[in-house]
């Protein structure tokens, strides 16, 4: 009976601690949304070529409540362009399509900036860029192209 004890007063422990943790959290975790982003704060840059060097990237929506997501990022045609997969469903596009006021984050730095729904862009438009920078996703666009996927474009503020 002392062991369950323990072991239920370890994991109240536990879940405090995680509870706490997800409550003070600021940069989100791989699917786990954060809050306002951490870091230095950089003007917005006039080449994007660092995008090149990062897999993901941060993005945080609605300034009065900060809300921040991981996507994925490449860079088409100078312009950075990350993707919500299946757009109408997801809250943190909803809220760029409201206010396109962003801020991003790649490596240490933090940018402001503004996101634009790109209606514009198809999966075949940045298949080149996809193919260089996530050849496996790449591959499987190709075959079995993506639907209700939102692209958006990244500008200065």
């Amino acid at each position: 009976m002392k062991i369950l004890k323990w072991i239920g007063a370890v994991l109240g422990a536990v879940v405090i601690v995680l509870g706490t943790l997800y409550l003070l959290r600021t940069d989100p975790l791989v699917i786990i949304p954060g809050k306002r982003l951490s870091g230095e704060e950089l003007p917005y840059p006039p080449d994007w070529s660092v995008c090149n060097d990062h897999l993901t990237m941060a993005v945080e929506t609605r300034p009065e409540d900060p809300y921040s997501v991981t996507v994925s990022c490449l860079l088409h045609e100078g312009t950075i362009i990350f993707a919500a997969t299946a757009g109408s469903t997801q809250e943190w596009a909803a809220n760029i399509v409201r206010d396109p006021n962003i801020r991003l984050k790649l490596g240490d730095g933090v940018y402001p900036a503004r996101a634009e729904r790109a209606l514009d862009l198809t999966t075949a438009d940045i298949m080149p860029a996809l193919m260089a920078k996530y050849p496996s996703i790449a591959e499987g666009a190709a075959e079995n192209p993506p639907e209700g996927i939102w692209y958006f474009r990244v500008r200065p503020r």
